[in-house]
């Protein structure tokens, strides 16, 4: 007879795309015109150093000129201030029923964790935006950890801050690779694919024994902008 799983102790959430919104097409097409580039090449050059920049081993001026530089365009002081605020707010488009969500799994007694590779300047603007950080059990961030997702050590940090193992723990998120590097450090996970994730979320903490408040069940998450 196979071991039974050890029960669910804490869930862990991505930021951007999970508690909050994807960008829009408008919001990655702003900044590629900024830049003066084509979208779909700004798109692999915005995520080719992302990590660096998230680990603080690039400042933001360094990132967004280096991008730059790859096209040949020299950036202004006020286009990085302006490459800056835009791509802060592209990721700051607060998902009101994932926030449901994870209150209502913090109600059932499970510790909440949100774990994001999100370089310092982000960091300040979002502290600053939105107060539910405050709710978080554990917060944990590239930016001050110094290593990244898909890195395991960063899933395994967390789950020591939350003081629960690995294999008690369900991390969510929208990216393939993270999903691969908490599987690896032990943990369970969601991949947060669509408009549909929250009631498949939802579904499957009620599988792993989670008693959700009924308030939240069967609730979409919406499309981009919608609470």
């Amino acid at each position: 007879m196979a071991p039974s799983s050890p029960p669910l102790r804490a869930v862990i959430f991505d930021f951007g795309g999970v508690l909050t919104f994807q960008p829009t097409d408008q919001d990655w097409q702003a900044l590629a015109e900024i830049v003066g580039a084509p979208l779909s090449w700004f798109h692999e050059e915005y995520w080719r150093s992302r990590n660096d920049y998230d680990i603080n081993r690039l400042d933001g001026a360094t990132y967004w000129r280096n991008l730059a530089g790859t096209v040949g365009r020299e950036l202004t002081d006020g286009d990085i201030g302006k490459l800056a605020a835009i791509d802060n707010q592209q990721w700051a488009r607060e998902n009101a029923k994932v926030g449901a969500v994870v209150r209502a799994v913090h109600a059932a007694g499970l510790k909440i964790a949100v774990l994001s590779n999100m370089h310092s300047d982000m960091l300040r603007y979002v502290r600053k935006r939105f107060s539910w950080f405050r709710e978080f059990d554990v917060q944990v961030f590239s930016c001050e950890f110094g290593r990244a997702k898909p890195s395991p050590e960063i899933f395994l940090h967390t789950a020591r801050l939350l003081g629960v193992r690995p294999e008690e723990a369900l991390f969510v998120d929208d990216r393939p690779p993270n999903i691969d590097g908490a599987a690896q450090a032990g943990m369970k996970t969601m991949l947060f694919e669509s408009t549909e994730s929250c009631v498949r979320l939802q579904q499957l903490l009620r599988d792993l024994g989670v008693p959700l408040q009924d308030t939240v069940a069967g609730k979409s998450c919406g499309s981009h902008g919608e609470s």
